[in-house]
């Protein structure tokens, strides 16, 4: 099956429970703008549980809340946001993510766009990437960013926001953007 990117505004997805995906549980991309995914549990999604993805020669995603939501053995990571623009992932729980539990990325072999204003509070992580061999990565910002393209910007993480993360970007100490 082919899917077809489309632009989705203000709308809510929620309670709902997605297991044995071939790809994302829950994919939202093509410009679309002011929703919420809350209440939702992803248990062995073929690639991320919750992912907020722009690419290359579309418009950001912008003002999404990821809230309250559970990820189980997800065969990439729990949540990803590439090319997201004022997200907020709050309340969610992360287990046993076969990559980091949140992934913060611009991924140029996919064509995203970098993201800003993204804000990650009070998620509970633990343990994630499995792939690495018993290293475990709570959250991980990408460093790879296309040629021409702006950094993440204004990436917030308050204190005392995280329980139970293992390290954070992979040993790196987070950027200060």
């Amino acid at each position: 099956a082919e899917s077809l990117p489309m632009q989705v505004t203000r709308r809510v997805v929620r309670r709902c429970v997605l297991a044995d995906t071939l790809s994302d549980s829950i994919h939202i991309t093509g410009e679309s703008h002011d929703g919420l995914v809350e209440l939702c549990e992803a248990t062995r999604s073929g690639d991320d549980s919750f992912a907020v993805v722009a690419y290359d020669g579309q418009g950001p995603v912008e003002r999404i809340v990821i809230r309250s939501n559970r990820s189980v053995s997800s065969k990439a990571r729990g949540v990803t946001v590439a090319g997201g623009v004022d997200i907020t992932v709050e309340r969610n729980e992360i287990e046993r993510s076969a990559a980091a539990g949140i992934n913060v990325a611009s991924e140029p072999s996919y064509r995203t766009m970098p993201s800003s204003r993204v804000t990650v509070t009070d998620t509970v992580v633990g343990p994630a990437h499995l792939r690495a061999e018993g290293r475990v990565t709570g959250l991980s910002f990408v460093g790879d960013v296309p040629s021409g393209s702006k950094p993440h910007a204004q990436i917030s993480l308050p204190a005392g926001a995280w329980t139970r993360q293992g390290d954070l970007n992979n040993g790196s100490p987070v950027p200060n953007v």
